[in-house]
């Protein structure tokens, strides 16, 4: 169940429900590829705030804002504007994804 940041909170930073749901997502995958946390990760009781719940505590704390780019759909940006990816360390590589066509193993044990 969602505490904080509340839904009531979270809908004044964007026009429906979707949005929130559309900006969190695209904002969790920049946060599993490297992107640097715009808040504090530590809860109070002192563990580790999952990527989702900095997503919608950057949103409830304004540093991530929704705009629409055309034909390209809705995206998040930091409020800062920055054009380059701020990952965790500086001067670190964009980790490698891996390649769409390589094959992936069975999982029945065939081969």
């Amino acid at each position: 169940m969602l505490i904080e940041p509340s839904l009531e909170k979270l809908l004044t930073k964007a026009d429906s429900k979707f949005s929130i749901v559309s900006m969190v997502a695209q904002r969790v995958r920049q946060l599993n590829k490297g992107w640097k946390p715009l808040v504090d990760v530590v809860a109070a009781d002192g563990s580790t705030i999952k990527p989702v719940g900095i997503a919608l505590k950057e949103i409830a704390e304004g540093k991530i804002t929704m705009h629409v780019d055309g034909a390209a759909g809705e995206a998040c940006s930091a409020a800062s504007g920055d054009e380059e990816p701020p990952y965790a360390e500086a001067g670190e590589a964009e980790p490698e994804a891996e390649p769409a066509d390589q094959e992936q193993p069975e999982e029945d044990g065939r081969a």
